[in-house]
């Protein structure tokens, strides 16, 4: 009988500790998963702000000159460029 109680208290104590390491891990991916959102949502502000300028800027030189077709081509690659050379988040 003795022995049954020592099994039977070493299996509790393993529970335990079982149950403990799963609720921290829970709690870890779940920290985890905040901070990832939190990050993408400051990655999507940044990329919304930088569409922004460079909407301004093109709207800008817009307005400095009357364009024909080969300027509006021009300034369309030109805004495509930059938008590539955006700073990738992460």
């Amino acid at each position: 009988e003795i022995i049954n109680e020592g099994r039977e208290a070493g299996e509790r104590v393993r529970q335990d500790v079982a149950d403990a390491g799963k609720k921290e891990a829970e709690e870890f991916v779940d920290r985890a998963k905040k901070e990832i959102d939190l990050e993408t949502k400051k990655a999507l502000d940044e990329i919304r702000r930088e569409a922004v300028d460079l909407s301004l800027l093109a709207a800008g030189k817009i307005l400095e000159k009357s364009m024909d077709e080969e300027d509006h081509r021009k300034l369309a690659n030109q805004v495509v460029d930059e938008l590539g050379t955006l700073k990738r988040p992460g």
